[in-house]
């Protein structure tokens, strides 16, 4: 075998030897001379691979390269002509393939890495999560009470703003109830002597008319508390009417059918104030109606015969 055709096979041993790629079963069956393997070491791996990407364009060429051909010759050259035409076959896939396959091996771990950083960061989300849960709660609750507090500072503030309108709107009347108040103590010094003509009033004055009535106030009653020792102070001018009702109440009788007299009222006066039955003087049956209309089916007759006089007005 020439020089060259060594060279060829003994770099293709060192590409097979460079590449990881398993010798062919024709040159494992049938060991190759001593020599070639012994002059495999002489020659650099560089060199030899080298020497097999250009050498191996001029064989490939040649038609008596070819294993069937040289099978006839040599079995052992026929392995070793298989071989290299395979190994040639292989480096071209090879220069092609392993590129790739780095790549893919970088391509790999790379997603190796992007996944373990991906789980890392699927782990600091859902910390992140619940904490954002707990937070929102916090925040829900926070402005629930935020909310209660407004609306009960609301009520508040309208509350004081009611209050301050009630408050203005009755400073008006801190003049007449000072007034009133300092009446009412004036009144005290004279409230056991009212009280007497009040009570002297109702008890006496029924029977009489108008006029009787204010002779017995005026020239009779006063005078003579004036002359007791001690004296009982008296309000002058007192009317027996202001302090046993007022004009409501009378205006209350008269639409009950009450006439709207100064003695009627006086009359009815007496009459609610009084505790026992008071005898009624009615020659126009006045004051029978309005005692029919004021108490209805209240009203229990005794008597027959003032039973009729009802019956029959």
């Amino acid at each position: 075998m020439p020089s060259s055709s060594v060279c060829l096979v003994d770099g293709g041993y060192r590409f097979y030897q460079n590449t990881g790629m398993y010798l062919p079963n024709c040159m494992t069956s049938h060991p190759t001379d001593n020599s070639l393997q012994n002059q495999q070491h002489d020659y650099p791996v560089s060199y030899n691979i080298l020497c097999v990407i250009f050498a191996h364009q001029e064989y490939l060429k040649d038609p008596e390269f070819a294993p069937e051909k040289v099978l006839s010759k040599s079995f052992a050259a026929a392995g070793l002509c298989a071989w290299v035409i395979n190994i040639i076959k292989f480096y071209d896939v090879f220069v092609v393939v392993e590129p790739k396959r780095r790549a893919l091996n970088q391509a790999n771990a790379e997603l190796s890495a992007a996944q373990d950083r991906l789980r890392f960061l699927n782990n600091q989300i859902e910390s992140l999560e619940e904490q954002l849960s707990t937070l929102t709660a916090e925040f829900r609750e926070a402005t629930n009470a935020k909310l209660k507090c407004q609306a009960e500072a609301d009520a508040t503030a309208n509350s004081i703003d009611l209050a301050n309108r009630l408050v203005n709107g009755l400073a008006s009347e801190n003049v007449r109830w000072r007034e009133s108040v300092a009446n009412f103590r004036a009144q005290l010094l004279t409230l056991p002597g009212d009280i007497l003509m009040v009570t002297a009033f109702i008890s006496y004055v029924g029977s009489f008319t108008r006029m009787y009535r204010i002779d017995l106030l005026k020239k009779y009653w006063e005078p003579f508390l004036k002359k007791l020792s001690p004296t009982i102070p008296v309000t002058a001018d007192l009317d027996p009417m202001e302090l046993l009702t007022d004009d409501a109440q009378i205006a209350q009788w008269n639409n009950e059918g009450l006439p709207n007299d100064r003695m009627s009222s006086e009359n009815a006066t007496v009459l609610t104030n009084s505790e026992r039955w008071p005898l009624m003087i009615d020659p126009q049956l006045q004051g029978i109606k309005w005692i029919k209309n004021k108490y209805g089916s209240e009203l229990k007759v005794k008597n027959h015969i003032i039973k009729l006089m009802m019956l029959n007005p």
